[in-house]
C-alpha cells in the first residue's frame, strides 16, 4: 500500500498537534472513547491505533490497562512524539507488519482514517486486521458519514481524503472476510460539561430527532445523518 506523503506536508500544524500536547486527551477525549469502546476488555490483548495522530486513543488504551499499545503514523512529528514515550510502531503497509503479531490484537482503531485511504487500500487494511485480531476482537472505525448531506463538510474539508465511506460500503468490502458488523451509526455524544451545557445540548438533541425523523418519513430513507459515522466489526471464528 502506497500513499503520497507530500500531501501530509505541515499536517500536524494544521491539525494543531504537537510535543507537548501528545498523549495528553482532554476529559471529554477519555469520556468519549469510555463510551464508544463501553464492554471491551482491552487488557486481554495488544491494541493498535491505525493513524494514531496526537495519541488520544493510545493514551485511552494504556490508562485503560492495555499490556501493549501500537500505532501507524505517517506524520514524521508524531513518530518523533511516539518513539520517545516507547511506543512501538508499525510500517504504513499492513503487508509489512510482523506476522508474529497475528492474533494477539483485541482491539484495532482506525478514528478518522479510512478516508484517507482507496476502496484497495482500505480492503488491503481489513484483511490484514483480521489476521490480528484474536477471535471476538474487536475493528472499530471512525469515518465521515457518506450517507449524510452534513457529511460532506468534513469529506471535502481535508485534501487527503480519497474515499466516501459508510455502513453498507463497509459490509461489502468485509464479504468474505472473518468479521461480522455489530453496529455502524453515530459517534457517542458528548456528556460532560456544566449543567447549563448538558442541557443545551439535550435541547439540540430533540430538536435533530425530531428533524432526522421528518427526513427519513418524508424522503424513505433510514439512514444516520450525523456527519461523522461509527463502524463496530468483531472478529469471528475461522471456519474449518
Amino acid at each position: 500500500m502506497t500513499t503520497d506523503v507530500t500531501a501530509y506536508l505541515s499536517y500536524q500544524e494544521w491539525k494543531g498537534w504537537g510535543h507537548n500536547r501528545f498523549m495528553r486527551p482532554t476529559t471529554g477525549d477519555l469520556n468519549y472513547f469510555d463510551a464508544e469502546l463501553h464492554g471491551l476488555d482491552v487488557t486481554a490483548g495488544a491494541v493498535l491505533d491505525i493513524g494514531f495522530g496526537n495519541g488520544e486513543m493510545l493514551a485511552w488504551a494504556q490508562r485503560a490497562g492495555a499490556p501493549s499499545i501500537y500505532g501507524t503514523e505517517i506524520d514524521d512529528a508524531a513518530l518523533s512524539a511516539a518513539a520517545e514515550r516507547g511506543i512501538q510502531t508499525l510500517p504504513l503497509d499492513p503487508a509489512s507488519w510482523p506476522a508474529v503479531l497475528d492474533g494477539q490484537f483485541v482491539l484495532v482503531s482506525a478514528f478518522d482514517l479510512l478516508e484517507h485511504l482507496t476502496r484497495e487500500q482500505a480492503l488491503d487494511l481489513l484483511e490484514r486486521v483480521g489476521r490480528l485480531l484474536k477471535p471476538g476482537g474487536w475493528f472499530v472505525a471512525r469515518f465521515p458519514n457518506g450517507q449524510s448531506p452534513f457529511g460532506r463538510a468534513y469529506q471535502h474539508g481535508d485534501i487527503t481524503h480519497l474515499s466516501t465511506l459508510s455502513g453498507p460500503l463497509i459490509g461489502q468490502l468485509i464479504r468474505g472476510l472473518p468479521f461480522e458488523m455489530l453496529r455502524y451509526g453515530d459517534p457517542v455524544r458528548p456528556t460532560e460539561g456544566s449543567l447549563l451545557s448538558r442541557v443545551g445540548r439535550a435541547g439540540r438533541d430533540l430538536l435533530r430527532l425530531g428533524f432526522e425523523f421528518a427526513i427519513r418519513r418524508m424522503y424513505r430513507v433510514n439512514v444516520p445523518f450525523d456527519p461523522n459515522l461509527v463502524v463496530v466489526l468483531r472478529r469471528i471464528e475461522d471456519k474449518e
